[in-house]
Parts: structure tokens; sequence; C-alpha cells
């Protein structure tokens, strides 16, 4: 893997990943509330899917890890889910 490919893949692993520590973080010590539970899911699914070395986008997909891609993209709309409930919906 070349160093460019590698350090995309890093921060767009760690950069969810951290997001996801924190939200969880925040659900189970800072108030039970579910769009914290969302974010950390979102966040968790977006990290497992760069771990696995997900497309960036569908034409990069090849049968074998397209999954992956879908993940990704379920993981994006469950942590912006979580965080327009969080900013919007006053609890």
């Amino acid at each position: 893997m070349e160093k460019s490919t590698r350090t995309r893949s890093a921060i767009w692993f760690w950069l969810p990943a951290i997001l996801s520590v924190g939200s969880l973080v925040d659900f189970i010590w800072y108030g039970h509330h579910i769009y914290n539970l969302l974010e950390a899911v979102g966040f968790g699914l977006m990290a497992f899917a760069t771990y696995r070395n997900a497309p960036l986008n569908l034409k990069e997909a090849t049968t074998e890890n397209s999954y992956l891609f879908w993940i990704s993209v379920t993981g994006l709309v469950v942590a912006i889910c979580g965080m327009l409930v969080k900013y919007t919906i006053k609890i």
C-alpha cells in the first residue's frame, strides 16, 4: 500500500473511532440519551468499514467489497441522524 493511501485510511479510521468512543462515553456516563448511542454506532460502523479497507466511492467497489461501502454509508447516515436529533430536538 502506498503512503498516501495509508495516511488517508489512518485519518478515516481514527477520526470516527475517536468520535465513537466519545459518544459512547457520553451515553454511558452523561445522560443515557439514545442520540449518543446512535452517534457511537454510526461512527463505529464507519471505523469498521475503513479498517476493512472500504472503497471511498461506488466506482472503486468490487463485488467482494461493495458491502463495506454500504456499511460505511449506513454508519454515516446513522451518525448524521444522531447529530440531527441531538442538536435540533431538545429532550
